[in-house]
């Protein structure tokens, strides 16, 4: 036998002896390189989900994180909600003239510089974060010849041009829209006056639309759509979920009525989980709404409740599929905990103090960012603080904050100065 024959031999039998362990490494390290390759973060809280977690940003670690430095900044006048997939990054720009009439904008900006590629004018749109979804971007805002109108429009992608636009005539008050989400091919909205809209992303055409039973003038993300299902945090009716299909009501939970809800829901897989006002983490069973379990956050004691959704797109619950991170506010103390519990069980897992202000959560790649007056990053297995730069937003900025390509995208206030910024690993030589 020839050296080379048996070298090729002895590969032979290695490969044939792999066990299943190695193999399933093998496995999981080409998944992962597969879903690196789309490392954008297209929609609020990154899927319709709201998990928050993006399965394919591998860039940044907790090894390399003390070594971000800032790529750019955008002065904005208030600030700035940004979406990115494909290299193209979007943001929903909020302004006002001295009049304080609306000059919110739609912008397209180069990841890399933050250059303007094109921008457009988006009347009322710019507490809402845009959806990205083929090649059309999303914005949802008010009519600008009626402000009691809701109007959603669709952008191309390339050049800022309009597609379609959808108008929501105002039944009562204004039919002010919230973020809108995507999936599936179509698009889901929520108004203020509490009306469930589903339009074709290709056509804008509608295809369902339900009143339900409250108004969500000051809640913030209500939506979660997952597994055919469109789920909706009611603060006084609980959590309903929906068919995606019709809009036809499938199932509601009621807490007590002591137990005020007070996060958006989020779906994981074949759970559905929300946070109430009395410091507790429920999971159901997202087919039948049966509880699988209920956790109370252990910082909780008699004065403490937890952060509200608010107005705009950050959340206080995020996923990375195996663990739910929650976070609260003790009113006592005006300090902010995370805690990490199993999504299975909802054993505790850890709890950090994080700070004040804190109203955005993101997951990606072993590590959990929270930013409020300071951005912050921790291990999400353990809850260890890891060393970064320090961050600042004196204002802590309501509009969220994004993990994509590489970079972290949020907005930073300071008497005057308010900016959307990218910070991200230096440059390669």
């Amino acid at each position: 036998m020839s050296t080379v024959d048996l070298k090729l031999s002895v590969m032979r039998r290695v490969f044939k002896h792999l066990s299943t362990a190695c193999l399933a490494t093998v496995l999981a390290w080409s998944t992962q390189v597969a879903m690196a390759a789309d490392a954008g973060w297209p929609q609020a809280r990154n899927d319709a989900g709201g998990t928050s977690f993006n399965a394919g940003e591998t860039s940044l670690s907790a090894l390399n994180l003390a070594n971000i430095q800032i790529h750019w900044a955008t002065r904005v006048v208030y600030y700035a909600n940004v979406v990115s997939a494909d290299g193209q990054a979007f943001a929903t720009i909020e302004d006002r003239d001295i009049d304080s009439n609306p000059l919110d904008r739609l912008v397209r900006l180069d990841p890399t510089n933050g250059a303007t590629v094109w921008k457009v004018p988006s009347p009322y749109a710019g507490t809402a974060s845009p959806a990205i979804v083929n090649d059309l971007v999303i914005v949802a805002g008010n009519n600008p010849d009626d402000s009691f109108d809701g109007l959603v429009t669709a952008f191309d992608r390339a050049t800022g041009a309009v597609r379609w636009s959808y108008t929501v005539p105002a039944w009562f008050g204004t039919s002010t829209l919230h973020t809108p989400l995507v999936s599936g091919g179509r698009v889901y909205l929520l108004s203020y006056q509490g009306e469930i809209l589903v339009l074709d992303a290709v056509t804008g055409g509608l295809i369902w639309n339900r009143r339900t039973e409250s108004d969500y003038s000051y809640t913030g993300i209500a939506l979660a759509v997952a597994g055919g299902k469109v789920f909706l945090t009611d603060s006084r009716k609980g959590l309903i979920a929906r068919d995606a299909a019709d809009g036809q009501e499938i199932w509601r939970f009621e807490p007590s009525p002591s137990k005020v809800i007070a996060s958006q829901p989020m779906a994981v897989g074949d759970s559905v989980l929300f946070m109430d006002r009395t410091s507790r983490v429920y999971s159901l069973n997202a087919l039948t709404g049966q509880v699988r379990w209920i956790s109370r956050l252990p910082q909780a004691d008699s004065g403490s409740f937890c952060f509200p959704s608010g107005d705009n797109s950050f959340s206080n619950l995020a996923s990375d599929g195996s663990r739910v991170f929650a976070l609260c506010l003790n009113s006592l103390t005006n300090t902010q905990k995370l805690s990490a519990f199993e999504l299975v069980s909802g054993a505790l897992l850890w709890k950090a103090s994080v700070g004040e202000g804190n109203r955005n959560l993101a997951v990606a790649n072993g590590v959990v960012y929270v930013k409020g007056k300071r951005l912050r990053a921790m291990v999400a297995a353990t809850g260890a603080a890891i060393a970064m730069p320090k961050i600042r937003d004196e204002f802590y900025s309501s509009a969220q904050m994004i993990l994509a390509d590489g970079r972290l995208l949020f907005t930073t206030s300071a008497p005057g100065n308010t900016f959307l910024q990218a910070w991200g690993l230096p440059p390669a030589r």
